[in-house]
């Protein structure tokens, strides 16, 4: 009975690795396949000291995107906006203080390249996230509130990168990423 167990168990870790190597689509995480013309890039507005873009600059330099300090002909420029932070009051306490929030995270970006084939229209990305402050707990809860804006800004950098790599160039596509649900389809 044992050898009858330890034969089936092996059996199914030879299938799952079989299968976890036969998928075409299996990379680390974080990992993106960038096509030839974005193998280049110069990042509009040259900030590098922005936290959305030096986070961005990061993520394509880890990815063996070549970040450029002048823009030439050859050179794909992505245009990005300054990341827009909004807060929205969803409920207010007994004394009329705003208590629960919306915290939205959006930016804006093109993709204009040498060929207009691969270049981009603006699109906009936004992450939200709901959040609660209390009087007696501001203090934590405005660390709480940063530590908010950084995970929706590395969500929004993941879904930018996501986009160039994966998104449709057809300009009429229909896929836009400003959904507030953190369903990026």
């Amino acid at each position: 009975m044992q050898q009858c167990f330890n034969l089936y168990k092996t059996a199914i870790i030879c299938c799952s690795v079989v299968i976890l190597l036969g998928c075409g689509g299996f990379k680390l995480r974080g990992s993106y396949t960038f096509p030839d013309y974005l193998k280049t890039v110069y990042i509009s507005p040259n900030d590098p000291y922005e936290t959305f873009q030096r986070e961005l600059r990061y993520r394509l330099i880890k990815n063996d995107v070549k970040i450029v300090s002048t823009p030439t002909p050859e050179v794909t420029v992505i245009e990005v906006s300054r990341p827009e932070i909004q807060e929205n009051i969803l409920a207010y306490n007994a004394s009329g203080q705003g208590q629960r929030y919306n915290l939205a995270y959006s930016i804006r970006y093109k993709v204009l390249a040498k060929d207009p084939q691969n270049s981009r229209p603006q699109h906009t990305i936004t992450r939200t996230r709901e959040l609660t402050r209390t009087n007696d707990q501001l203090l934590m809860s405005k660390n709480e509130e940063q530590l908010v804006q950084k995970e929706l800004m590395t969500e929004t950098v993941t879904e930018l990168l996501r986009q160039l790599t994966t998104r449709p160039l057809d300009n009429g596509s229909l896929l836009d990423s400003s959904t507030s649900d953190g369903n990026p389809c």
